[in-house]
């Protein structure tokens, strides 16, 4: 008992080798004493932590140097030895190192050392039973190597993680424990991201028994009741902020799935069958999801696959959901897609809104570049649509496209804007029934698409899009952009040619024939605030 007093005592001290070898110390006890010294030493470890957290206790231990003990006693022990004392004596003391604070801000650079420090302790308890067969002895195989690991690491997990996500669910009556909870479960998550993502997204997704994650798929598409409550929201912003690297593998079951349940709790919300905050929180993770793709070159390639295939969604109805909310479920595929579109354009906003910083490389928006016309292409081809929420969040988005990616990179697609614009007029001019849908939304604005359209027969042929007619300042973007080239473009500056055949043109020129174009299918009243 003296050794360990002793041993632990020195991991109090500023010399990193004193209280390295310290930690060792405690481990050695272990290895060779076992199951007779560890209920010896983790009981004093939880002491000293639960002591004073203002970083010293009476024993001077510090809580870094406890968590280093705590490290190297888990990382010697054997899986069976961690098995026995696992629910009473390493978890415990485990929890209090990764939820102790000792001023209240766990953003606190002492608080993040200790808290990476305890979840180096979970880390290596984790491949202590990953490297030892169902018997608990060890092997060399690695992680994950012998029979039966993974329930053995799956009740490991659920050791540790369960009381942390109760704790997350109770910030009502205690939420500085809460916030302590996602902090500690983001530290985690970035030790071990691949072992917690696919033992988290089944909880998230509320699905019990033994389905793995290549199993959700089947899930997504035959439940229709709101899985993603507020909890698991939370959950999944967690997940989303601490493993940014490994999520765009899982992008293909995360996109759906929260695409799934925005509209769900959307129009579930609507008819009263759940509350503005349960949406507002998918909405949060929905947001979360989106932020952990940005300035990662791989994310982003998987996510404007995903996003694109939402945004040109035509064949959605085939889910049970549609059946039971009663709605149009392709047009809310569709729209969701565009506001996901928007928060990923937000969260590129949020790292530098600096137009100048954003031309100089130094904002995360300049790999977006890359993806440019693709975006423009499926974005632009909403246009038409006649679904005013649809319409109000591409104005959103493309609102923010205007921001994000420098005017100076944006007038080189003029000539593109300018050409998918006049196409998507042609087909509004020509389809039929739209005049007739377009009254039955807002009769003053169908009017004036009337003034302005051709008398063919008896009916009405409008040249207005849906977008500029059904949403208010909805032309603002392209104005912003056509002056910009107009008045700071060089002349040596081309852009694609408005004539389609691929030629270059003055930029200059290419702006002045689009915004003559875009009073032809928008207000002239837009125009007014651009007068000079």
């Amino acid at each position: 008992s003296k050794k360990v007093v002793y041993a632990a005592k020195a991991t109090d001290s500023g010399n990193n080798d004193v209280r390295a070898s310290a930690s060792r110390a405690l481990g050695e006890l272990v290895a060779k004493l076992g199951d007779k010294i560890l209920p010896i030493i983790i009981p004093k470890l939880r002491n000293a932590l639960a002591e004073d957290c203002s970083g010293l206790g009476e024993s001077g231990l510090s809580r870094q140097g406890l968590c280093l003990g705590l490290a190297e006693i888990v990382s010697v022990a054997t899986a069976k030895l961690l098995g026995a004392y696992l629910s009473t004596l390493i978890v415990p003391a485990l929890l209090d190192a990764l939820l102790c604070d000792d001023d209240g801000d766990d953003d606190d650079d002492s608080n993040k050392m200790v808290r990476h420090t305890a979840g180096i302790a979970f880390h290596k308890m984790l491949k202590t039973v990953g490297n030892s067969d169902t018997s608990g002895k060890s092997n060399n195989v690695g992680l994950g190597g012998g029979p039966g690991n993974s329930t053995v690491i799956n009740k490991t997990l659920d050791a540790v993680i369960t009381p942390l996500i109760d704790r997350i669910a109770n910030e009502e009556e205690d939420e500085n424990q809460s916030r302590l909870a996602i902090s500690a479960m983001k530290e985690l998550i970035t030790l071990r991201p691949k072992e917690l993502i696919e033992y988290l997204l089944p909880k998230i997704m509320n699905v019990t028994g033994n389905s793995g994650v290549g199993n959700l798929h089947s899930v997504i598409l035959t439940t229709t009741t709101l899985t993603l409550t507020p909890i698991n929201a939370k959950v999944l912003c967690a997940l989303c902020s601490a493993a940014t690297t490994h999520l765009p593998s899982y992008f293909s079951l995360l996109i759906p799935f929260i695409v799934r349940e925005l509209i769900i709790s959307n129009s579930a919300t609507d008819r009263c069958m759940y509350s503005i905050e349960e949406h507002e929180h998918v909405q949060v993770a929905g947001t979360a999801l989106m932020k952990a793709c940005t300035g990662n070159a791989i994310g982003e390639q998987f996510m404007m696959i995903k996003l694109s295939k939402l945004i040109e969604s035509s064949n959605q109805n085939a889910t049970p959901a549609a059946d039971w909310l009663h709605v149009d479920v392709s047009v809310q595929y569709r729209m969701w897609g565009v506001w996901l579109t928007k928060q990923m354009l937000s969260a590129y906003n949020i790292v530098n809104p600096s137009s100048e910083a954003t031309s100089s490389g130094s904002n995360k928006a300049y790999l977006l570049i890359d993806y440019l016309s693709i975006l423009l292409k499926h974005l632009l081809g909403r246009v038409v649509e006649l679904d005013v929420n649809l319409l109000q969040q591409l104005h959103q988005c493309l609102s923010f496209l205007t921001k994000v990616i420098p005017l100076d990179i944006l007038v080189t697609h003029i000539g593109f804007i300018k050409n998918f614009l006049n196409s998507a007029c042609s087909d509004a001019r020509h389809r039929k029934g739209l005049y007739e849908s377009i009254l039955a939304l807002s009769p003053a604005t169908a009017v004036q698409a009337v003034k302005k359209g051709k008398n063919s027969g008896n009916s009405f042929v409008p040249m207005q899009l849906p977008l500029f007619l059904l949403v208010k300042g909805a032309a603002e973007p392209f104005i912003t952009l056509y002056l910009h080239a107009l008045l700071y473009t060089t002349n040596a500056t081309s852009a694609v040619s408005s004539s389609g055949t691929g030629g270059n043109i003055n930029i200059k020129e290419c702006a002045a024939l689009a915004i003559g174009d875009l009073v032809h299918y928008s207000d002239l009243a837009l125009f007014k605030p651009f007068i000079i």
